[in-house]
């Protein structure tokens, strides 16, 4: 287990959460790689793409990206919209 999610899950259990931290709820970068991209890929050139990027120790699976998919979907769609029509959220 690396340094970042050893201490990552040393916070989560202090929050008394169950189980384990989703590598995308620890990893930032690849959290932020993740965000940028699930709008345009698939799912599967999405994993690909996270393993040849951010190595094998790094990469995620396809059933837990599709669960950060169900849990942050209108955030991402809202967030992508934004980004197509340049439109902030006040609408100017």
């Amino acid at each position: 287990m690396t340094d970042y999610r050893a201490k990552a899950l040393v916070e989560w259990r202090r929050q008394h959460r169950r189980g384990t931290p989703s590598l995308l709820e620890v990893d930032q970068e690849l959290r932020a790689y993740v965000d940028r991209e699930i709008v345009q890929r698939t799912f599967a050139d999405l994993v690909l793409m996270i393993r040849e990027t951010f190595g094998p120790e790094r990469s995620i699976s396809k059933s837990s990206l599709s669960r950060y998919w169900r849990r942050h979907k209108d955030r991402l769609l809202a967030k992508d919209a934004t980004l197509i029509t340049g439109a902030d959220k006040t609408g100017s």
